[in-house]
């Protein structure tokens, strides 16, 4: 980067990384969109070089995948994945089966070999092993 964009950015010209998230301030600026002085672009606790090598979320939004939840929070807390609304892929959305208690990162919750969508969609329950569709 130019000392000028440096001075555009606030970085250090001196350093080729100001933040020392691991990112350039090069790459921060001209290839992800994030700012070379923060070493979380978006505040949602992974450093940006995290979410753009590890997680591969996106570094300059809190909520990736857009479920309403957090990347950081997804991945240590809850469990699901912070790229899919759906990390169990059964066809109700994280946020649902979250503040539901059925279980984000597994399809069939009570065991009962019927998938949590599959049972909603059929009014039946799906923590309950003996009702299914």
């Amino acid at each position: 980067m130019s000392d000028d964009d440096e001075a555009d950015h606030g970085s250090d010209p001196n350093n080729p990384d100001t933040d020392t998230d691991g990112l350039t301030d090069g790459e921060e600026v001209h290839d992800y969109g994030t700012d070379p002085t923060s070493l979380d672009t978006d505040g949602d606790g992974f450093w940006d070089s995290h979410e753009t090598g590890v997680t591969h979320t996106d570094p300059t939004s809190t909520d990736s995948d857009g479920d309403g939840f957090n990347d950081y929070l997804e991945a240590h807390d809850y469990l699901t994945d912070p790229n899919s609304a759906d990390s169990d892929g059964d066809g109700i959305g994280d946020n649902v089966e979250i503040n539901g208690l059925t279980d984000p990162s597994d399809p069939d919750s009570d065991n009962d070999g019927f998938n949590d969508g599959a049972e909603v969609d059929g009014g039946t329950d799906p923590l309950d092993v003996n009702d299914h569709p």
